[in-house]
């Protein structure tokens, strides 16, 4: 006799090829999903409770092909998915092992260099009042990282602080190849959609020299 069922995902497609039950009797999936954007596949993890009801769901990948195919609990309370790549590594496909710590803070294989720019969706989203930005650099660049709000106005880097990287200005500098995060700060602003932007000039270029590459996101701040 069936006790319950759930389903998990967005617009698109999405396919689980784990599950296990977690420390707090809850479950964790595994798997890929398209619904971030349709024309690839990104890492797919998804955590319940006890009675399958979504926890957090937690997404990664670059621009390219990102394949999950199962994710497991750890022994500190943190988490782990398995799968292969595309956009990271030294060959068409490889590998790819993700750790995650039990606060869902995404720690990177030692030495990646991505491949590809990407910019990662806001985790959490909605949030309240924090949530975490993460971007990757395929060579050293200038990085400007810019809020606004859904009106267009701009509302500023001083609601955010980066975790890695260098500048007078918190969200302006230069940043290093490699997996960089930033944290917004939402305490003083008012619920609603914002938007982000993040201006990259590569090789080390001073913004505003040459051609930038820009890339946007949303997030929603849920009070």
């Amino acid at each position: 006799q069936q006790v319950w069922s759930r389903t998990f995902g967005g617009s698109v497609n999405e396919e689980g090829f784990s599950v296990e039950q977690t420390f707090d009797g809850g479950f964790l999936i595994g798997g890929y999903t398209t619904s971030y954007d349709p024309n690839h596949r990104d890492i797919y993890v998804v955590k319940t409770d006890l009675d399958g009801n979504l926890s957090w769901d937690f997404q990664i990948g670059g621009e390219d092909y990102d394949m999950g195919t199962c994710a497991l609990q750890t022994s500190d309370g943190g988490f782990a998915a398995l799968g292969y790549t595309e956009c990271y590594g030294a060959g068409l496909y490889d590998i790819y092992l993700i750790r995650l710590d039990d606060q869902l803070n995404f720690d990177p294989p030692l030495n990646r260099v991505p491949l590809v720019l990407s910019l990662h969706p806001p985790h959490p989203n909605p949030f309240n009042p924090t949530t975490t930005i993460t971007f990757d650099l395929p060579v050293a660049s200038q990085v400007t990282f810019d809020v606004f709000d859904i009106n267009g106005r701009y509302v500023g880097a001083q609601h955010a602080a980066p975790m890695s990287g260098s500048g007078t200005i918190p969200t302006t500098g230069f940043y290093p190849p490699g997996t960089h995060s930033i944290i917004f700060d939402g305490s003083g602003l008012s619920s609603g959609v914002y938007l982000y932007r993040l201006e990259t000039s590569g090789s080390g270029a001073t913004i505003g020299t040459g051609t930038p590459t820009i890339r946007y996101g949303k997030m929603v701040l849920l009070k």
